[in-house]
């Protein structure tokens, strides 16, 4: 999640960082558009309690969400089990 602060540094969960972070990468997506190549990335997409980490491409102007992580550390620096949980289950590789 490359536009905005890391979250999972807080060990709780905080819907206002939350709900900046994404309309952070909101923001960022607009942008990606523009660029004439393909981008693969993730970004925190809203859930009903907690984020979802979305990997996703854009390619020829086209957002195509590939898959949603599934397996989330809880140590410190890297509290993602408070902030993250899958809303798309599984993936193909």
């Amino acid at each position: 999640m490359p536009f905005g602060s890391w979250l999972a540094n807080h060990d709780a969960f905080e819907p206002a960082l939350a709900t900046a972070t994404v309309r952070e990468h909101e923001r960022a997506l607009a942008n990606l558009h523009r660029i004439p190549a393909a981008v693969l990335s993730s970004r925190p997409v809203p859930g009903p309690h907690k984020l979802s980490n979305e990997a996703f491409l854009i390619a020829d102007g086209r957002y195509q969400a590939i898959h949603h992580k599934h397996s989330f550390p809880q140590e410190p620096g890297f509290f993602e089990d408070a902030w993250f949980a899958p809303q798309r289950p599984g993936f193909d590789v």
